[in-house]
């Protein structure tokens, strides 16, 4: 079978096509990725995908040419896949033999086809499909430490999540908020729009745009609500291909985790779940909402993948699926399921833009038109994307609480809190190796990211560990550090230290050896102050440790905001001191200072304060990096080192500059620069750019976006960040060409203080 080369050739799009049998066109995609790279994990797992869907179509000789190559890779992990699939072929396919005398560089078209010769006369059966599943990563030892043989009820703590009862109220609160926020953000949009409209030429204000959206937001979000089980359960269908999971057939092939199902429904008089399984590589395992036949009250249907079902073993597994169970029993899955299916209204548009865009893009021949196409897509995209995480801000908090209950209740189920650990451990493993077979961030993550049990962040931190490496090192930052709070605050998932440190207390209290050798924290106790100077004391104590933390744990913009807060109300009071002395001397010119009535002055000393404030931190938080010419610049060994840094403060102005492989999604996907990864000999760290004109994206004339470098070689240079991982704040990046991409973090920022500046005199002024 051959087909016509695309124009830009996509692993991704062809691996896809794979799934849903689209042969042709896998073969087209892959074929060119194979051709076109270098030396890398994306032409193996190109060739890997090619071995299989010319296995499909029954080309045999194309399949064991192509396996046989991929025995001598350097990867190990892929070539141990060719080592085991190998004979597989070759038993299906027993008249044909690998080619020897083929180029690896060479189009798989130009390998030599050979089908097997059926004698006359004789009708040879079809042979049953072999399982060519993907490499597996490598094997790393583990303690295997054991679980109680009998275990009670557990401390009644607040670290470990024992008090429903809060819980529940942090539901109610996350609801409310989140309808406020929601109302919140479409009404400044509006009168986004409404501005922009009065300042084009022959167009005016709609209408539509004055009237209050409550009570259409509220009836809309309750329809959302009443359907969000059928709306999630059909995404997971048509994006991926989601099947019932029948408990008798779990029960075969993991009969602990199908008795714990069966036993706490039992015990806890529940409709059982219904169960799913994602046929991904990547494991996953979340809980949504689900209104089963013949019962009012809802459950829920837990969906977990084959990854899950090949990298766990099967104790971890079944406590994986008692945290699932929690969700249930602690009602928590209820608001967070359906808030998430209103997230996938901007995601999905962002997503369908985004192909789209890419579509119609490629196929127009006029440049100005291309341009047109993929500008528009690029910047709605972009916009549906920002929706997107500005609407899951209310519900981070309730995303992070509700694992630390999820966690203690599965531990009372199954009183094995060493297999949590070891799954935990083990599903950021699977998510690391799936960034790096898709050289990306798979959407699925980002896409249910607060249901999942684990946060992005964390699964490129654990996987970034060799398998002789210890976790310990790299999770004392999560326990340790005095600013580790205000980083991780807008955080979809608690510290994994934190959480790995919890579950080793739990082993410690079962009398049990621990998986993991983390410290001992005990609880720290409140006490209310006895009297008035004990209160006045500890408010004082509380306001100066705030004010450090603030100062030296958050980043530049959330710290200039709270501070600026602090000043502004500083300067409110001054003003309002000289006002009323001018009023005790008749100084009519100023009396004003001390009347604001409308709040003009307080929302004008917030302003300036936060605009001098900024203005005056950008150069020490930002300092200048200038590319290097001509020399070899990693520091990936710097790198290694801050990684297992446990006194690594989030303020530190590290000038770092590395080389690797840029990775990430490629084109419209991209235009914030969004999910850009580097690949150096470290591991993989997240880049942070901010584009030239914000939220719109990278344009001007001749710009050169990060997403042009994708797949690419790259030196960067920026500064380091420590917050739930390492990240970069890009300052540039330089590809093959002379032309480099940069990020502009220090401009944005100050144009940001000169407005709010500016807005806040023009309201002293109007005052």
């Amino acid at each position: 079978m051959s087909s016509s080369s695309p124009k830009r050739p996509s692993l991704t799009t062809g691996l896809a096509a794979l799934k849903h049998r689209k042969y042709e066109q896998a073969i087209a995609h892959l074929n060119g990725v194979y051709t076109n790279e270098s030396e890398g994990i994306r032409k193996r797992r190109a060739q890997q995908g090619l071995v299989i869907v010319y296995h499909k179509l029954g080309q045999g000789q194309k399949a064991l040419n192509l396996c046989y190559l991929l025995t001598y890779s350097p990867d190990a992990t892929f070539q141990t896949w060719a080592k085991k699939t190998l004979p597989k072929l070759k038993h299906q396919f027993p008249d044909l033999e690998p080619s020897t005398d083929i180029s690896p560089d060479a189009p798989t078209d130009a390998l030599p086809v050979a089908p097997p010769p059926v004698p006359q006369g004789e009708v040879k059966e079809n042979p049953q499909p072999v399982s060519l599943s993907p490499a597996s990563p490598e094997v790393r030892t583990w303690k295997q430490a054991g679980r109680a043989k009998r275990w009670g009820t557990l401390p009644k703590t607040w670290k470990l999540g024992s008090e429903r009862r809060w819980l529940w109220g942090l539901q109610g609160i996350t609801a409310i908020a989140f309808f406020v926020w929601m109302v919140t953000v479409v009404e400044i949009s509006f009168s986004l729009v409404q501005y922009l409209l009065s300042l084009l030429p022959l167009l005016s204000p709609w209408q539509i745009l004055y009237r209050d959206p409550s009570l259409f937001l509220f009836i809309f979000s309750l329809l959302i609500f009443i359907a969000s089980p059928a709306l999630l359960s059909l995404l997971l269908k048509k994006e991926y291909e989601l099947e019932p999971l029948n408990l008798e057939h779990l029960k075969t092939i993991r009969p602990e985790s199908a008795t714990v199902i069966e036993r706490v429904c039992r015990q806890r008089k529940l409709p059982p779940p219904k169960l799913g399984i994602l046929p991904t590589a990547l494991p996953l395992i979340f809980t949504y909402i689900q209104y089963p036949i013949g019962h009012l009250r809802p459950t829920g249907y837990i969906a977990i993948s084959q990854g899950m079902l090949d990298r766990l073993d099967d104790d971890e597994l079944a406590i994986l699926y008692s945290t699932q169970l929690a969700h249930i029993l602690n009602w928590d899955f209820l608001l967070l399921s359906c808030c998430v299916c209103f997230l996938q209204l901007p995601y999905s548009l962002y997503w369908s833009v985004s192909k789209l865009g890419e579509r119609l893009a490629d196929r127009l021949e006029i440049p100005l038109l291309e341009l047109t196409i993929r500008g528009l897509s690029t910047l709605l995209a972009n916009l549906s994307y920002t929706y997107y995480h500005l609407f899951r801000l209310p519900l981070v908090l309730l995303s992070r609480w509700r694992l630390l209950y999820s966690d203690a209740t599965a531990v009372s189920i199954t009183g094995n809190p060493n297999a949590l650990t070891r799954g935990l451990l083990k599903l950021a493993q699977g998510w690391h190796r799936g960034m790096m077979d898709a050289s990306s961030i798979p959407e699925v993550l980002e896409r249910f990211d607060l249901l999942l049990p684990l946060g992005i962040e964390q699964a490129i931190a654990i996987g970034n560990l060799a398998p002789n490496q210890p976790f310990e090192p790299l999770l004392q930052w999560d326990i340790r550090h005095p600013y580790r709070y205000g980083v991780t605050l807008l955080s979809s998932h608690g510290r994994l230290g934190d959480r790995l440190q919890r579950l080793t207390d739990l082993a410690r209290f079962f009398r049990l050896e621990t998986e993991l050798d983390l410290p001992f924290i005990p609880p720290r106790r409140f006490s209310l102050p006895s009297d008035f100077q004990s209160w006045l004391k500890a408010g004082v104590n509380f306001i100066i440790s705030t004010g450090i933390a603030i100062d030296r744990g958050l980043p530049l913009l959330p710290r200039a905001l709270c501070q600026a807060l602090i000043l502004g109300i500083g300067f409110r009071l001054l003003l309002m001191l000289v006002g009323k002395i001018a009023d005790v001397f008749y100084v009519g010119q100023l009396v004003w200072l001390s009347q604001d009535q409308d709040g003009d002055l307080i929302t004008a000393c917030y302003l300036i304060s936060f605009s001098l404030i900024l203005m005056f931190q950008i150069n020490r938080f930002y300092p200048e990096v200038r590319p290097i010419k001509h020399q070899r610049i990693d520091r990936s060994d710097t790198l290694t080192a801050l990684q297992t840094d446990a006194t690594l403060p989030p303020k530190k102005r590290e000038i770092i500059r590395l080389e690797g492989k840029l990775w990430g999604r490629r084109g419209v996907h991209n235009g914030l620069g969004q999910t850009l990864i580097l690949h150096s000999s470290a591991g993989l760290i997240r880049l942070r750019h901010c584009p030239r004109v914000s939220v719109f994206g990278d344009w001007g004339i001749n710009i050169v976006c990060p997403k042009d470098l994708i797949g690419q070689s790259v030196k960067v240079g920026g500064w380091l960040r420590r917050g739930a991982d390492l990240a970069v704040d890009l300052a540039y990046l330089e590809g093959r060409s002379q032309l480099g991409a940069y990020s502009y973090h220090p401009p944005i920022l100050s144009v940001v203080a000169i407005a709010s500046g500016l807005w806040g005199a023009y309201l002293v002024w109007q005052t």
